[in-house]
């Protein structure tokens, strides 16, 4: 979907698919280096996933912003809560994914009150800010 599209109908077209309705805003127009555009659908991919099988969500939320540095992605859901990075988990994969092009991840879930994963990866990878040779 990233080939043909932009990011934007890429989680829109995840949205339609997800067993939970998902409601998706991204505030920005410009495409961001393929290889954060690829962390991003995967791991939201993920999250949506792990929403309607894991969590028993009814809902869910995505939200990307951007500043010069930095792209935030929030998935919200309202599921059962208790979510948490495991070793050899889903969300230990998710991590190491955003760990490898220089970002962070933080999950905050407690049980009862859904989850909230939060992913911020550079705008730009040391990859596509060198100047060409």
């Amino acid at each position: 979907m990233l080939t043909d599209g932009d990011l934007r109908s890429a989680l829109e077209e995840l949205a339609q698919r997800s067993a939970t309705p998902v409601e998706v805003q991204v505030g920005f127009q410009e495409r961001l280096p393929n290889v954060v555009e690829e962390t991003i659908y995967y791991c939201v991919s993920e999250c949506l996933a792990n929403a309607a099988k894991h969590a028993g969500a009814r809902n869910c939320a995505v939200l990307v912003t951007r500043t010069d540095a930095d792209v935030t992605v929030v998935v919200k859901d309202d599921g059962r809560g208790g979510a948490r990075i495991e070793p050899g988990g889903g969300l230990e994969g998710l991590r190491d994914r955003v760990e490898t092009v220089g970002g962070h991840v933080e999950v905050r879930s407690v049980a009862g009150l859904g989850t909230i994963v939060e992913l911020v990866l550079p705008a730009q990878t040391v990859e596509a800010a060198r100047p060409e040779a």
